[in-house]
């Protein structure tokens, strides 16, 4: 179970602090599920748009996996994980009625590991938009 902690504002910016821990399972589709403890340590809040674990702080320990998905293995071979969780309201919900009330909406959500490089797939694509940025900026010159 979590509870948000004392809320601060700074103009349409809400933050607070998250107690509690719980258990985050990922079903593989295939008879098995990864799970995990979880932290969500802070959350932020900026019009219908909220943030969990904002500063990707190590939030996930005890990972475990028995199936053979190589991205779930490779999540529970790795102790510093992280994950962030990027949710929207609409219309908006104040971080002072989710500490109050319970919400639902829907969500996206990414995990990370910091030691499990990606192949490369983050450079070519800060390639590939560097490049459209080149090709538009000099058909605005030439235009």
């Amino acid at each position: 179970m979590f509870s948000i902690g004392s809320i601060s504002s700074s103009g349409p910016l809400e933050t607070a602090s998250v107690n509690g821990t719980g258990i985050l399972t990922i079903a593989d589709g295939l008879g098995y599920n990864l799970t995990a403890n979880l932290t969500w340590n802070d959350i932020s809040q900026d019009g219908t748009g909220s943030t969990l674990n904002v500063n990707g702080l190590i939030n996930l320990t005890g990972v475990m996996y028995a199936g053979s998905n190589p991205d779930l293995m490779a999540l529970a071979a790795n102790v510093s994980d992280s994950d962030t969780l990027d949710f929207t309201f609409d219309p908006a919900v104040s971080l002072t009625q989710m500490a109050t009330t319970a919400e639902q909406t829907t969500y996206s959500g990414s995990i990370s590991s910091a030691s499990v490089p990606d192949g490369g797939e983050t450079a070519m694509l800060l390639g590939v938009a560097l490049c459209a940025i080149g090709i538009c900026r000099n058909r605005l010159i030439a235009g």
